[in-house]
């Protein structure tokens, strides 16, 4: 570029005259967009550093929320396909099932054996009456069952008054003369026997439990009978307790040691 002041040649983008030091307007211009681009640019660049981490955040939490969702619809198509296989594996193993074969151990008594034949081909859940009397007979042979792990715990602790003295409120006896309420009344009613069969089966375990009152406790008839008018799970089943420890000897605490 020529200076218009001394004409010489100097570099179009000096801001002036480097022999007279008169101002080059170009120059001035060019030097001060070309400083305003830079400072454009470093101040873009600062906002991008000061953004990064929160798009950095941004894309991380959408990201675990993305796996969270995909994660929770996973889970609930496994769940639903896992429930199809398993209805359908239900459904074969009942249909597998031979109402003659469970009906033979049935008549046979042979109720372990039908309990297993029962889960195997999960009967439980099916709703067809011709095996109803067949589901009453197992739950009576399961309460009779837990009737029986309660008589031998209450037999091995029998014979040690210091245990049993600690053990008066809600012990063993309690939990025998409640189970033998149980079967007595039908549970209240709750798993009377309705078919001829089962009232045999129920009646032999009353019969049962009888001996055992009998028995253990030196019980009458009358006391049975007092037993049988007995509230479940009560004051009436706390006082027979008590009457049950005076019976054997032992103490009777009317509030268990802390």
């Amino acid at each position: 570029m020529k200076c218009l002041n001394c004409g010489a040649q100097y570099d179009t983008r000096a801001k002036a005259c480097p022999y007279c030091d008169t101002p080059n307007s170009i120059g001035i211009k060019w030097s001060t967009e070309e400083e305003y681009e830079k400072w454009l640019a470093d101040e873009e660049k600062k906002t991008a550093l000061q953004k990064t981490p929160l798009l950095v955040l941004n894309r991380v939490v959408n990201t675990l929320l993305f796996a969270v969702l995909l994660l929770t619809i996973l889970t609930f198509v496994g769940i639903f396909i896992i429930s199809g296989f398993e209805g359908l594996s239900e459904k074969r193993r009942q249909k597998s099932a031979s109402y003659e074969e469970a009906e033979k151990l049935y008549k046979a008594k042979d109720l372990k054996a039908l309990e297993r034949y029962f889960s195997k081909h999960k009967l439980y859940y099916l709703d067809d009456k011709k095996y109803d009397s067949m589901k009453e007979a197992l739950r009576l042979f399961d309460k009779r069952e837990e009737y029986f792990r309660y008589w031998m715990w209450y037999d091995k602790k029998k014979d040690d008054p210091a245990y049993m003295e600690k053990d008066s409120q809600y012990g063993h006896v309690y939990s025998m003369l409640t189970k033998s309420h149980e079967i007595l009344t039908g549970d209240d009613g709750r798993f009377a026997a309705k078919f001829p069969d089962n009232k045999e089966q129920l009646a032999k375990m009353q019969k049962e439990v009888k001996l055992f009152l009998v028995s253990e406790f030196q019980y009458t008839d009358a006391d049975i009978e007092k037993l049988e008018r007995a509230k479940s799970y009560g004051e009436d089943i706390t006082r027979l307790v008590s009457d049950a420890y005076h019976r054997k000897g032992w103490s009777f605490l009317s509030k268990p040691e802390s």
